[in-house]
């Protein structure tokens, strides 16, 4: 066997000898994984996918972004939603005791705790959550971010991880939401500090806010934000907002320093089809042009 590609070399002198040992080091997937099954032709590492016609990992083992790892049994830990050995009906779970571990597939219409303390006890330490509001999952890497209200501040989890890291909490008075964009620049709302603010958190940036103090008022003008709640972005960069003590949603446009009405009647509440009560929470569809708002 060739130790350096894992191939099979023939030897007509020793038909029958056979491999005691295989080595594993991502360095054997570098130039197979993914790639045409040509590839890994007698290979010992992967095997062709017939539906793809690419080089996979062989049945019972999972790509772990380098290499190809054996799946586990039950209970044991794991950090990747292929560890565990689906033929056993096991799937990478949250446990109470704040790890993962490979556990049956849990029941349709059964939740499970992916942050905070099982018996719904609060703290304000890396495990716990105090007054959760406003949650986002990013489509791009899996990371939880959510707001904390009753102890200002947000926090992020990464897959597979029960252990909080906090984004933000200096100077916050009452954390309500937050979203991520793809670039994963974090914005984040407080309801309550300068009557309305928006931070953001670019990558590699110092933290940016805005409106400047002052400019969100009872006027509910356009150039504050009034009692925000919810945010959420779309892919041009636009930022919209609810501001529930207006009754109402703006957007603003990237660099602007005047928002633009997209519902409601500002410091207007109402129940018809051209008024808010209390917009709180919101999601945006770009494919169908849709804004969903959480309004009450």
């Amino acid at each position: 066997m060739d130790t350096t590609t894992g191939s099979i070399v023939a030897s007509p002198s020793k038909p029958r000898s056979s491999v005691g040992s295989v080595q594993l080091s991502p360095k054997n997937y570098v130039n197979i994984h993914n790639q045409s099954c040509s590839h890994c032709d007698q290979s010992r590492y992967e095997i062709c996918n017939v539906n793809s016609s690419t080089c996979q990992c062989p049945p019972f083992t999972y790509w772990n972004n380098g290499m190809c790892m054996t799946q586990l049994f039950q209970d044991q830990l794991c950090s990747h939603a292929d560890a565990c050995r689906t033929d056993l009906n096991l799937s990478c779970q949250p446990t109470c005791n704040f790890t993962y571990q490979c556990t049956a597939s849990p029941t349709v219409g059964i939740g499970l705790t992916v942050a905070g303390f099982c018996n719904g006890s609060t703290d304000a330490g890396t495990l716990g959550l105090m007054g959760p509001y406003g949650i986002y999952v990013s489509p791009f890497d899996g990371i939880l971010y959510l707001a904390n209200y009753d102890v200002p501040r947000f926090q992020s989890f990464l897959p597979f991880s029960r252990i909080g890291s906090t984004i933000l909490s200096d100077g916050l008075s009452a954390s309500d939401d937050v979203f991520v964009d793809s670039s994963h620049n974090i914005y984040m709302s407080d309801y309550a500090a300068g009557q309305g603010m928006m931070y953001i958190q670019r990558p590699g940036m110092n933290l940016t806010s805005f409106p400047p103090i002052g400019r969100s008022n009872i006027n509910c003008s356009l150039v504050g934000l009034y009692g925000i709640i919810g945010v959420t972005v779309d892919r041009s960069g636009n930022i919209y907002a609810s501001l529930a003590l207006c009754s109402m949603i703006v957007k603003w446009a990237p660099n602007s320093i005047t928002g633009i009405l997209v519902a409601g009647n500002p410091g207007h509440s109402g129940t018809d089809s051209n008024t808010l009560k209390w917009p709180r929470f919101m999601h945006l569809d770009e494919v169908r042009g849709a804004l969903y708002v959480a309004d009450g």
